[in-house]
């Protein structure tokens, strides 16, 4: 069981952490600003700010939750405009196989727009999403 982050070995801790950033970054490539028309989404950089790893052990799983700040360059009719979005993926299912970590659900949702600062968004997911005592350093 993988009642720790640091049970997982490394190389499913990177497929964890992997398989997080890519439908992070996907959900930031696919936002639209623009009500009408095409626009170019560029992701300048997406950085992982704060980590949650959590133990259930009715189900023997665990869960990662990743807060994410992404900067974004939006162009629309010649015009462009920077953001700073901030996202957190969860991936869940997270106990050993056979086969090594298994089955991993990543789900992402939308914390914050570009007025809000990192601490800001840590402190809403701390709020209302995640389990503060449960925060850990992740090598980025």
């Amino acid at each position: 069981m993988y009642r720790t982050w640091d049970d997982l070995s490394k190389e499913d801790q990177k497929t964890v952490l992997d398989r997080a950033y890519d439908k992070v970054m996907k959900k930031a490539k696919d936002t639209t600003y623009q009500y009408f028309g095409k626009e170019t989404i560029t992701v300048n950089s997406l950085n992982q700010i704060a980590a949650y790893y959590t133990y259930a052990k009715g189900s023997g799983e665990g869960s990662l939750k990743l807060i994410y700040k992404a900067d974004i360059t939006s162009t629309y009719d010649g015009d462009t405009v920077n953001h700073v979005e901030y996202y957190m993926a969860t991936a869940s299912g997270l106990k050993p196989t056979k086969d090594g970590i298994g089955k991993i659900s990543v789900d992402v949702s939308y914390l914050y727009s570009q007025d809000d600062s990192e601490q800001e968004a840590i402190e809403d997911a701390e709020d209302y999403r995640v389990d503060v005592e449960d925060k850990i350093d992740i090598e980025k």
